[in-house]
């Protein structure tokens, strides 16, 4: 009897490819970077590539690794390298490794649950799922990193089956860890739990032991090299600022309450599909009752909790909650759905991206939302008035201290709400440098000075006159 095409896995996965370069990949040149995160990724990939120094993402001519590792980084200075600092290499990035998350769902779906059906609808949800349509295609490392924590757990899983995927789960969770630092602990984490709620025996708990170490030893080395090279500055810059930003573990138990509303209120507002569907996932995994269901579980909440200790409330620190949601809701609607209810509803969404596929073809879109729209004559203007060598002069907020060690530290996220400087840094490719407003009068003449009004209090310098307003700043030349 001939198999209908609706069993066949190479269908699926071709439909979710092309359903993911219709959704991710659509025409991602149009509407420049946004000023965070995808501008400053961006830019301290060019200075990546700029420097020849693939170990460190340089911003300002200065290293910048109080955000994150490099490996993001390294695959946009990669695609830099190929296509040229453009838009379109940075969003190509962000879009090539939403598909390879969708496909990541869709596999480690199918292993988990051996069902093809499950496997189709996981990742579908994924593709569909607001928080990922509207990160898919940003310069960012969300899906990337969902993608990687998706592969480790599947790995996790399989190996207890098989023993020899525990080194998969080391490399996976090895690449988590150089995508999100200590964040990318998160499927060290979950599998710890699992292992533990699932009462495994003592020989797969040290097969994991073993896989867990490996995969630190692993993630680690990026974090002696630059230890090495740097010294104390980088655990002051990275593990210092990290904590600072994203813990704050002193205030935890005061605002816990506080903190978990902003915890939901942020994630219904990222994914409000994803918000609706929590406590009927939770609900349902937990009367299933098995080790898959409970592999969930973890995967979902643990994600939660820390989401819930951060400092900033924003569910793109834990995007792998995304894909834990993805895979619960595939299997919730695989059971209660009869196998004419999945095929048509697969069917309509499959048509439809065809159609919208279709439709993008014929009426191309050449308007979106521009996020160059205010600062594209800024950054015209700076690119004109400053020579290739040469820097303009950014006035910072005068309660923001200056380090002689390290001049250019923070600023650039402390200084202003939407990312200007990263736009400037990467398609003006001109470096600056930081000066409180009390200096103004020691800056060299004819210097281009670019400030926020409320940095810049009237007669901080006479010779200032304005060459462009903005939004909320102003563009000076500095001259006799």
């Amino acid at each position: 009897m001939k198999s209908s095409i609706w069993e066949k896995p190479a269908f699926h996965v071709a439909v979710q490819i092309v359903l993911g370069i219709a959704l991710h990949l659509n025409r991602p040149w149009l509407g420049g970077l946004q000023g965070w995160d995808d501008a400053w990724y961006a830019a301290g990939a060019l200075g990546m590539l700029e420097s020849r120094d693939f170990l460190t993402p340089m911003i300002n001519g200065s290293p910048a690794f109080f955000t994150a590792p490099p490996l993001f980084y390294a695959f946009l200075a990669l695609s830099f390298a190929v296509f040229g600092a453009t838009t379109f290499a940075a969003k190509f990035v962000g879009g090539v490794c939403t598909i390879a998350a969708v496909l990541a769902v869709f596999f480690t779906a199918r292993q988990l649950f051996r069902s093809l059906w499950v496997a189709a609808l996981a990742a579908t949800v994924f593709n569909l799922d607001p928080f990922i349509l509207k990160f898919g295609h940003h310069a960012v490392a969300h899906t990337a990193w969902a993608c990687v924590v998706t592969l480790a757990l599947g790995a996790l899983h399989q190996a207890r089956r098989k023993p020899a995927f525990y080194f998969a789960f080391s490399v996976f969770s090895a690449l988590s860890i150089l995508f999100k630092s200590l964040l990318g602990a998160l499927p060290l984490a979950i599998g710890g739990l699992w292992l533990v709620w699932d009462r495994a025996k003592r020989k797969e708990l040290l097969y994991f032991s073993g896989a867990a170490g490996l995969a630190i030893a692993l993630g680690s080395l990026w974090f002696w090299v630059e230890y090495f090279r740097f010294g104390h500055m980088f655990l002051e810059e990275h593990f210092g600022e990290m904590l600072f930003r994203y813990s704050r573990v002193d205030k935890f138990v005061e605002v816990a309450p506080m903190r978990l509303v902003r915890t939901v209120t942020s994630l219904a507002r990222a994914s409000f599909l994803g918000f609706i569907f929590l406590p009927l996932n939770i609900g349902f995994l937990w009367k299933r009752n098995t080790s898959e269901s409970r592999l969930l579980i973890l995967w979902i909440l643990v994600p939660l909790a820390c989401l819930v200790g951060v400092r900033v409330h924003d569910p793109k620190y834990v995007a792998p909650f995304f894909a834990g949601m993805a895979l619960g809701s595939g299997w919730l609607l695989d059971y209660f759905l009869s196998v004419r209810m999945r095929r048509n509803l697969l069917s309509g969404i499959y048509a439809l991206g065809l159609v919208w596929i279709l439709v993008s073809v014929a009426f191309p879109v050449s308007t979106g939302r521009d996020h160059l729209a205010n600062t594209g004559v800024l950054i015209e203007k700076i690119r004109s008035q400053v020579p290739p060598q040469g820097r303009w002069i950014l006035v910072v907020k005068p309660y923001i201290p200056l380090d002689p060690r390290w001049p250019n530290r923070m600023f650039v996220e402390y200084i202003q709400p939407d990312g200007i400087v990263n736009q400037i840094l990467f398609y003006a490719r001109r470096h600056f440098a930081a000066i409180h407003p009390q200096d103004l009068r020691t800056i060299p003449d004819n210097s281009i000075v670019f400030a926020y009004h409320k940095d810049l209090s009237p007669g901080s310098s006479p010779h200032l006159k304005s060459l462009l307003e903005g939004p909320g700043w102003t563009l000076y030349r500095f001259a006799l």
